[in-house]
C-alpha cells in the first residue's frame, strides 16, 4: 500500500515523510495522553466520597428522593442526599461522569484544534 501510494502521488509521500517525524509524533501523542489523564483525574476527585453519614449532595449520584414516589418536588429540593445501596456505597451515575468528560475533552479538541489553526 505504500508503494501504491508513493506511485500515485510522489509529492505526497514527500511530504509525509517530512511532517511525520519519530519526535513529532511521541510528542504528540504524550502531550495528548496527559491532556486526557489530568482530565480523568480532575473528574475522578469530583466523584461523591462513600463515608458513612456523608449525605452531600453530588451531581454525580442518584438523588435518594427520586426513587420515593411520595416525596413532593419542594421536600426533594430541600432534601438533596445520595442514594445508597445495601452496603452503604453511593450509587454514581457513570453515564453523566462520562458525558461530562466527554464535553470537556471535546471542547478542549475544539479548542486546540482553533488555535492550532490559526499558527498554521
Amino acid at each position: 500500500m505504500y508503494n501504491q501510494i508513493g506511485n500515485a502521488n510522489p509529492q505526497l509521500m514527500r511530504e509525509i515523510k517530512s511532517r511525520f517525524k519519530t519526535s513529532k509524533v511521541l510528542f504528540t501523542l504524550s502531550s495528548s495522553l496527559i491532556l486526557q489523564g489530568l482530565v480523568l483525574f480532575f473528574y475522578w476527585t469530583r466523584l461523591p466520597l462513600s463515608i458513612p453519614g456523608n449525605n452531600n449532595y453530588n451531581p454525580y449520584c442518584y438523588p435518594s428522593a427520586f426513587y420515593n414516589k411520595f416525596v413532593t418536588f419542594s421536600d426533594q429540593i430541600s432534601r438533596r442526599e445520595c442514594l445508597e445501596d445495601t452496603t452503604g456505597h453511593i450509587i454514581i451515575s457513570w453515564t453523566r461522569w462520562w458525558l461530562d468528560i466527554s464535553l470537556a475533552l471535546s471542547t478542549t479538541a475544539i479548542a486546540v484544534l482553533l488555535i492550532g489553526g490559526l499558527f498554521f
